[in-house]
């Protein structure tokens, strides 16, 4: 049950993230690539994705969870 409550955490986070993309740390905070960014998600996660407006998606390229 708890990788099924890790999972919904997750889903949750990046469906918020589709509609407002921005809504995350940025990876670089000096903002030189501000596409980058970095969010949390349940208690021990950790997502880094990056943002292409002109395609309208989120390129997910990290997923980490320390529980």
């Amino acid at each position: 049950m708890r990788d099924k409550a890790i999972y919904d955490a997750l889903m949750e986070r990046i469906i918020q993230l589709a509609d407002a993309p921005w809504d995350a740390w940025p990876v670089y905070p000096g903002g030189d690539e501000p596409e980058f960014r970095e969010t949390q998600f349940g208690e021990q996660g950790l997502l880094s994705f990056r943002v292409d407006e002109s395609a309208e998606i989120l390129i997910i390229f990290n997923i980490l969870w320390t529980g």
